[in-house]
């Protein structure tokens, strides 16, 4: 059965988008954690003392969260432009029988 999406609720896509951003802000910054104690040459050393370190642990994935949320609303808002003009995208659902819990 086909289903078309029409709209898509601004701020909760932000939400959503917000919380997932976040999340892989912390995932990057693993990552930037890892790779510059390999690297101690490199631009701020390994993350010496608290200063540089502890502002990236605390910036970076809200730097992105706060991205998450802006592109989100933007996302949504503007699919639900192109969505009024071509129709939204068109979804293929199937219906399951309610599984037992994990």
């Amino acid at each position: 059965m086909m289903h078309r999406i029409q709209r898509v609720g601004v701020a909760q896509l932000a939400k959503v988008m917000g919380v997932l951003y976040l999340l892989l802000g912390i995932v990057f910054l693993v990552f930037m954690l890892v790779f510059s104690r390999a690297m101690p040459g490199a631009a701020g050393g390994a993350f010496p003392g608290f200063g540089y370190g502890m502002g990236m642990i605390v910036l970076l994935p809200v730097f992105y969260a706060i991205l998450g949320v802006v592109f989100g609303a933007l996302t949504a808002a503007l699919y639900n432009v192109v969505a009024g003009m071509l129709g939204g995208v068109e979804i293929d659902l199937v219906s399951v029988s309610p599984s037992a819990p994990l």
